[in-house]
């Protein structure tokens, strides 16, 4: 039963983390394009003397690159996050240690846990028994 926890709290995490990762995208993408418009329209600004341009511009940028480490720091969380629920789906299993660290190291793809590779591996293997 705690394992059962354990694994709907990762995959909520996940899931989370997702929704994040796409708000951050979304908010990266609009700082990048509000730092251009800044750009081109930087002389104008400064003739206009209303606004201080280059602390505009130097803070668009800083609001950039750290939305940009943020993805980052979310993307790694998702991975951990996958890599850990299927450490935990493969812990009980008494296959060797050979066969479950192939399966976590299967490219994590789509919205199965293991992806389609897994399918294919297991058929492979089917087929390779005499």
């Amino acid at each position: 039963m705690q394992d059962h926890k354990i694994e709907a709290s990762l995959k909520a995490s996940f899931e989370f983390s997702a929704l994040v990762l796409q708000a951050c995208v979304a908010s990266s993408y609009a700082a990048r394009g509000c730092l251009a418009a800044v750009q081109r329209a930087s002389s104008s600004l400064l003739d206009s003397g209303v606004i201080d341009v280059p602390f505009l511009e130097v803070s668009l940028a800083y609001v950039a690159d750290g939305l940009y480490d943020l993805l980052r720091a979310l993307a790694k969380s998702m991975v951990l996050a996958a890599s850990t629920r299927r450490s935990l789906w493969l812990h009980n299993w008494s296959a060797d240690v050979a066969s479950k660290s192939t399966l976590t190291k299967l490219p994590f793809k789509g919205r199965l846990l293991f992806g389609e590779d897994l399918e294919k591996l297991v058929k492979d293997l089917g087929e390779s028994k005499p």
